[in-house]
């Protein structure tokens, strides 16, 4: 009777937690991955515009593009083709020279006895005072009245391999893609390119806001193995794309950048491009020398958050997060609709908890409260059985003997420092530690220590809550890389490598004075201090030790 009622109990339980799960419909990964990136990629405008009265005439030229790019640092910096920006490289009064010898050219069609050089003083004097030319060097972000101005932090080649720009516009908190490693890129994977095609937005009926939407195409790559003239490799894809696309990323099925649109060869009886992507090898090289470095920051992290909340139904707690994504970042181009669109939800009450979990738990629980009951009533019967047969039998029954009550020992656990892990770690067994444990200590600037205790193979550390096995997103750890260092057991020690094994960290590691070595790293020894960061003022101490090691040596 109590197995048929327990059952009873599960399955509406478990048909509620499948109501659950049929209701909170999810979008599809790709959607998923568009919503994440598209924040991070903006529309450049670069050039100068002139025009110039002749003979009641005018004449016009504009030298100039118009492309996308992405950030790669929260601090303002894009990374752009060179192309996009080659016509502002030389500043406004070589802008205005090109122009006022293009309108010359124009002017000198039409009136083959005019002197040429002569037009083209007049033409450069006159622009020069009055608003007949215009130079123009912007970054559009949603939700900004004005445009940003930008300055070239690094320039590249136009075409081909080095056709990589970084620019900077003066901001903070703005979302970054991360790049991921084009060597890993195979035939037919799945890319995503996002960007601002002109022909998506010019021509047609649309409202001026539509500027700032980014285009998102899905795509595959075609083929890995393209070379340039100079054997530099590209990447051919099979993707959308158009005038404007140039700077615009390829990601793919980890939201990673592993490349960027730079090319494209032209069917003409189709009108159809054929894009080419420059490797992230390239664009690496060029953020490098540019003086920054691709990290995300804690909006990244926030919006994500959001719309996990938000795709799972939890409206409040989506507002929340999105709310304070605008705090940080006004022009993020995504956050506003989104915190309309809860706000409706909210007020239309489809913000719901998500009971799910409890759902399965309790099926879980009644589950398990069934087979136990199964298990006492097959053992009764067992017994029951058993008792049958021995008095069949005639076998005598032995008198009931008490079980030996034993007095458990219980361990007081020794007091230990509990480092946060990272959500993949969130369900590992938990290990009582000695006064032998080995740990790595940090101490910051204002004097806060974290210990990272040190049992399993391997660990990192770094500001990057999800891949770091200590939390560092507090104040006073900005010195740390968000991939800083990885830790592998070697022995009864622990040899630590700079960065996270495709990159450097920014400030490395430094020990009497010197990086350790960025491929050998090096082999820890109790009591050793290494500095992460050079500045007194602004250095992280770290401190090994391992006391069983000691021991040993003594």
């Amino acid at each position: 009777m109590r197995i048929k009622l327990a059952a009873f109990f599960i399955a509406p339980a478990l048909i509620q937690a499948q109501m659950a799960f049929a209701q909170n419909s999810q979008p599809s990964w790709n959607q998923k991955l568009g919503m994440f990136s598209k924040p991070s990629v903006v529309r450049i405008g670069a050039g100068c515009f002139g025009k110039y009265k002749y003979n009641n005439k005018y004449y016009s030229f504009t030298d100039g593009a118009v492309g996308s790019g992405y950030f790669v640092n929260p601090n303002g910096y894009i990374v752009t083709n060179a192309h996009v920006v080659e016509a502002v490289k030389d500043g406004k009064d070589k802008c205005k020279e090109g122009i006022s010898n293009k309108l010359a050219e124009k002017i000198k069609a039409d009136y083959p006895k005019v002197d040429e050089k002569n037009i083209q003083r007049q033409i450069y004097k006159k622009v020069e005072n009055d608003g007949d030319f215009q130079f123009y060097n912007y970054v559009l972000l949603a939700n900004s009245e004005e445009p940003f101005p930008f300055e070239t932090k690094q320039l590249g080649i136009a075409g081909g391999n080095q056709d990589v720009t970084i620019i900077k516009i003066e901001t903070k908190n703005a979302p970054v893609l991360k790049l991921g490693d084009s060597d890993k890129v195979q035939l037919l994977d799945d890319v995503l390119v996002i960007g601002y095609p002109t022909a998506a937005d010019l021509g047609f009926e649309l409202k001026t806001q539509s500027i700032f939407e980014a285009s998102v195409n899905e795509g595959k790559i075609s083929n890995k193995n393209k070379k340039l003239q100079n054997n530099a490799s590209v990447l051919q894809l099979d993707a959308q794309a158009a005038g404007g696309s140039s700077g615009s990323p390829v990601l793919n099925n980890q939201g990673e950048v592993v490349g960027m649109i730079t090319l494209a060869g032209t069917d003409k009886d189709k009108g159809a491009f054929v894009p080419f992507a420059i490797p992230t090898g390239a664009i690496q090289e060029s953020i490098r020398r540019s003086g920054t470095v691709n990290e995300q920051g804690v909006i990244d992290r926030l919006y994500r958050e959001g719309l996990e909340l938000y795709w799972k139904q939890d409206y409040k707690g989506a507002k929340t997060k999105f709310e304070a994504v605008k705090g940080l970042f006004p022009q993020h181009s995504e956050i506003d609709q989104l915190i309309r669109d809860s706000e409706q939800k909210i007020a239309d009450n489809w913000d719901k908890t998500d009971y799910t979990p409890w759902l399965v738990a309790i099926g879980g629980f009644l589950a398990g409260t069934t087979a136990v009951l199964l298990f006492v009533n097959l053992r009764k019967q067992s017994r029951s059985n058993a008792a049958a047969s021995t008095e069949y039998a005639e076998y005598p029954t032995p008198d009931a003997v008490e079980e030996p009550r034993i007095e458990q020992e219980v361990e007081s656990p020794s007091l230990q420092v509990i480092t946060p892990s990272r959500v993949s770690h969130m369900y590992r067994p938990a290990t009582l530690m000695s006064l032998q444990t080995t740990y790595v200590e940090l101490k910051n600037p204002q004097g806060v220590m974290l210990k990272l205790n040190l049992q399993g193979d391997s660990y990192r550390i770094g500001r990057d809550r999800d891949w770091s096995d200590i939390d560092l997103t507090g104040s006073g750890w900005n010195v740390i890389s968000w991939h800083h260092a990885v830790l592998n057991k070697e022995g009864e020690n622990y040899r630590i490598y700079d960065g996270d094994g495709t990159k450097l960290s920014t400030n490395r590691i430094w020990i009497d004075d010197r990086p350790i070595d960025s491929r050998e790293g090096h082999l820890l020894k109790d009591g050793d201090q290494l500095k992460i960061g050079l500045d007194p003022e602004n250095q992280v101490i770290l401190t090994y030790s391992n006391p069983a090691n000691k021991e040993s040596v003594a």
